[in-house]
C-alpha cells in the first residue's frame, strides 16, 4: 500500500488540470466544499462514542477473513468506519446527485450510510451487513440518529442481490465497501451494470487496498460502460453518462 500511495502522489493531479466542464464541476463542488454543516455534530459523536466502546462482540466476517471470532467494537469501529474526511465526501457526493435511492454493500456501524442519509433529501437507504450483532448495533445507532428510511437487512451479499434487490428497477447510487476481492469486486459490479442507468453513480471503497483491488478497479474503469472514472485513492467514482468522453482521473485529494 505504501508503494502504492506514493504511486497515487506521483501521478495524480489538481482538478484545475481537469478539462471535463461537468466532472470539473463535480469535483469542485464534492472536494472542495469547506462547509462543515452542524448536521455532521451527532454523526461524529456517534463515531468517538463507538472509537471508546468497551463492549465485546461475536463478529462474524464474510470478506476477507471468514469466521467467528470475538472482537471489540471499538477495533470494529477503528477498522471500518469511514474517517469525516470520507464521510463528508460521500454527503456531498449524494447532496450533489440527489439519488432516488443509495444501496450500500456494507453496514458495518452505520457510520457511512448516516453520512449518505443525511446529503439525501428522499432519505431512502438500502444497506446490508453479514454480521448480526453489527446489524443490530447499526440499527440502533440509525434509531438513535432520529433517521428513518434506511433498510438495515442482516445477509451476505450474495444473497441480499439476489433476494431484496429483485424488485428494483434502476440501481441510481451504489457504495460498495466490503468483501474486498477482486472477484467478488468485480461481481458487484457486473451486477449493478444490469440496471444502472445514464445517472447512475458507482462508489468503490478501498480501491488500492491490495494488489487485487487495484485489477478489480482497472477492470472497471476501463469496462466499455464507464465514461468517467476518478480515483481519490481511498475511493474510485464511476459515472456513466453518455455525453461524456472517456477519462480516467486521478485527482489528489
Amino acid at each position: 500500500m505504501l508503494i502504492s500511495y506514493l504511486k497515487y502522489l506521483f501521478v495524480s493531479k489538481s482538478i484545475f488540470k481537469v478539462h471535463s466542464p461537468f466532472v470539473f464541476d463535480l469535483l469542485r463542488s464534492v472536494l472542495n466544499d469547506d462547509k462543515k454543516p452542524d448536521v455532521f455534530a451527532f454523526v461524529d459523536r456517534l463515531r468517538k462514542e463507538m472509537l471508546k466502546s468497551r463492549t465485546w462482540i461475536n463478529f462474524s466476517d464474510f470478506g476477507t477473513k471468514q469466521g467467528r471470532y470475538r472482537v471489540k467494537l471499538s477495533k470494529v469501529a477503528c477498522k471500518s468506519s469511514k474517517t469525516p474526511k470520507y464521510g463528508r465526501l460521500l454527503y456531498r457526493l449524494v447532496k450533489y446527485f440527489q439519488p432516488e435511492c443509495i444501496i450500500e454493500l456494507g453496514t458495518s456501524l452505520g457510520i457511512s450510510a448516516s453520512y449518505l442519509y443525511l446529503g439525501q433529501d428522499i432519505g431512502n437507504i438500502i444497506t446490508t451487513e453479514g454480521c448480526s450483532e453489527i446489524a443490530y448495533i447499526a440499527r440502533d445507532n440509525f434509531k438513535r440518529l432520529g433517521f428513518e428510511n434506511i433498510r438495515v437487512v442482516n445477509s451476505t451479499f450474495d444473497d441480499f442481490l439476489l433476494n431484496d434487490l429483485k424488485d428494483l428497477e434502476r440501481f441510481t447510487f451504489v457504495f460498495i465497501d466490503g468483501n474486498h476481492t477482486k472477484e467478488a469486486t468485480i461481481k458487484y459490479f457486473e451486477y449493478f451494470l444490469t440496471r444502472h442507468t445514464n445517472e447512475s453513480v458507482f462508489v468503490f471503497d478501498d480501491i488500492h487496498w491490495s494488489y487485487g483491488m487495484e485489477q478489480a478497479w482497472d477492470f472497471i474503469r476501463n469496462h466499455e460502460s464507464v465514461t468517467a472514472a476518478i480515483d481519490l485513492y481511498q475511493v474510485g467514482i464511476v459515472l456513466f453518462k453518455k455525453e461524456l468522453s472517456r477519462q480516467n482521473f486521478i485527482i489528489r485529494y
